[in-house]
């Protein structure tokens, strides 16, 4: 168990308001003492009070130090302390919206806002993950946390309970159930099926309310062993009849379980807020307020909540449907020299993959109207510029590809983050470098941010547009394809993480709700691979696995 974060716990009595007082009353004993024994003829009278002086000089000073060193003494802010400890101890959960391990390491739409607060302080943050999503909130109150950030709406009650950060995002429940079943206007209307939950949420509470009520009539079970992510792909498998997840969950893996759908909406959204421990010390609430007050003007709010879920809505079912056909017919013909590539050049081998699907979608033999051919389409310029002679060559495609894009990388300011770096070089490459510039250049005349890709995404557009081309240097461009050309490969090169990082638990989970044990999986795939070639189905496309590769798991 974490010692409590209390206030006497790193004592710095030299930074209280005693100090002050006490070197007060050493002056005032130095004064006595020097015209008591620096007098030329001090009376005998003088001599004698002298140890009376002196006692009730001393006496405030010694008061202070025992008022101090008992706790009675004004201590540090609660902000002070954490300051002063160089930590923000912070509690949350594993999934998508909040904290888990990516192939680049921690990430997650909380993790990052914790980060940057804690950047804000001066101070480090350390993430506490509990067991028992139950005990998170309790983790404050223990003092064991300084905050709670967990992307789950808080209730009317919590307010009474814990000081709330301002609302910064708002979240709905949803039931979610096989694309098949219709929507309901009712909750009364579900009667037959299972609704299974997992445990580790308020959503069993939720539901407890409900059956009180006599508003659910479907009953409903726990899943302990099972998060969201796994109960929307055993709906998505037909395997178990109905979940309940977050909207923002349900957002977020949309993308990439295209057999669901929500069917009702058990509340309106609600606000979404960090908590930390009732107090009459509101310093941690106010700094709080403050950061969040500047990432909602500066526009960083806005960044992360485009990373983390707007952009996923643009692809359609039809292009994922798509996607995990060509992952499982095309890409394996070229896995290996996407990844050699990546490696040479020190890319991402998913970034190089997601473009070559959203150039050709993985056929080394495409060619476009204005010329472009090959896996990666490349001009004949850029490939004389990249020395690539053989523009049909798939391995070549890649290479120039990858030293293209690297040299495109080169160009831009480095002024720019990684980050918003990978979706100007993206834009760059389908646009061109210098319709780029000029788009950062109409981006600064707005007033805008010229190294920050959202600022630039929404002027791509006006490229396109006589009363702003005109003004640019490089002229007409179609500027809204760049912006279409960025949102699909950031989908792409998403679903290829997720799925690299895939452990096949999933299927597991799957198995064991079906009754399957382990040893009855292997008879029927040994029965699968003994029977006719007539008889013999087709693997399933949502359980296709890509070869191995070397990045961290997903702890959702």
């Amino acid at each position: 168990m974490r010692k409590k974060l209390s206030q006497f716990d790193n004592p710095k009595w030299l930074q209280t308001d005693v100090m002050p007082h006490f070197i007060k009353a050493l002056k005032l004993v130095h004064t006595l003492v020097h015209i008591l024994f620096k007098a030329d003829k001090p009376t005998i009278r003088q001599i004698r009070l002298a140890p009376l002086f002196l006692l009730a000089a001393l006496f405030p000073a010694m008061l202070l130090a025992w008022l101090h060193w008992s706790g009675f003494a004004q201590p540090l802010s609660y902000l002070g302390e954490i300051k002063e400890s160089g930590k923000l101890v912070v509690a949350t959960r594993y999934g998508p919206t909040t904290y888990f391990n990516g192939p680049d390491g921690p990430a997650g739409f909380e993790y990052d806002l914790i980060i940057d607060f804690a950047e804000s302080l001066g101070v480090e943050a350390e993430f506490i993950i509990p067991e028992n999503f139950e005990n998170t909130l309790t983790l404050v109150n223990k003092e064991e946390a300084n905050l709670v950030a967990t992307s789950i709406p808080h209730s009317p009650d919590d307010a009474n309970m814990f000081n709330l950060g301002p609302d910064y995002l708002e979240v709905s429940r949803l039931i979610v159930s096989f694309e098949d079943k219709k929507k309901i206007k009712e909750l009364k209307e579900l009667t037959k099926g299972v609704l299974k939950v997992t445990s580790d949420t308020s959503h069993e509470a939720h539901l407890d309310q409900l059956k009180k009520s006599g508003e659910l009539k479907l009953p409903w079970k726990t899943a302990d062993e099972l998060d969201s992510e796994r109960l929307l792909y055993l709906v998505n498998e037909e395997v178990i009849d109905y979940t309940i997840v977050d909207s923002n969950e349900y957002a977020y893996f949309n993308r990439y379980f295209q057999n669901m759908k929500q069917v009702y909406e058990l509340n309106k959204p609600q606000p979404i807020a960090w908590a930390m421990k009732k107090s009459r010390d509101q310093s941690l609430l106010k700094a709080v307020n403050k950061f969040f007050k500047r990432i909602k003007s500066n526009g960083r709010l806005e960044q992360l909540v485009q990373r983390y879920y707007q952009h996923i809505d643009k692809l359609k079912e039809f292009d994922t449907d798509t996607f995990w056909k060509r992952v499982e017919t095309r890409l394996p013909d070229f896995y290996a020299m996407f990844t050699e590539t990546a490696e040479e050049y020190e890319l991402d081998w998913r970034l190089l993959a997601a473009v070559g699907y959203q150039e050709s979608h993985w056929n080394p033999k495409a060619v476009s109207p204005t010329g472009v051919k090959g896996l990666m389409m490349l001009t004949n310029a850029t490939a004389k510029q990249v020395k690539i002679r053989d523009r049909t060559n798939p391995a070549q495609s890649i290479t120039g590809a990858a030293r293209y894009i690297l040299w495109l990388m080169e160009q831009l300011p480095e002024s720019l983050n990684e980050e918003d770096k990978v979706w100007f070089t993206l834009a760059a490459y389908n646009v061109g470098l210098g319709h780029l510039l000029d788009a950062r250049v109409l981006t600064k005349r707005d007033k805008a941010n010229p190294d920050r890709w959202l600022d630039v995404r929404e002027r791509l557009p006006l490229l396109g547009q006589a009363r702003w081309y005109k003004t640019t240097k490089y002229g007409y461009a179609r500027g809204r394809e760049p912006v279409t050309y960025v949102d699909n490969i950031r989908n792409f090169y998403d679903l290829l993480v997720w799925k690299s990082n895939s452990t096949g638990t999933e299927e597991a989970d799957a198995q064991e709700q079906k009754g399957e044990t382990p040893a009855a999986a292997v008879v029927e795939e040994k029965k699968a691979e003994d029977a006719p070639a007539s008889e013999k189905k087709p693997e399933p496309v949502s359980e296709i696995q890509l070869p191995a590769v070397l990045v961290p798991e997903l702890h959702f």
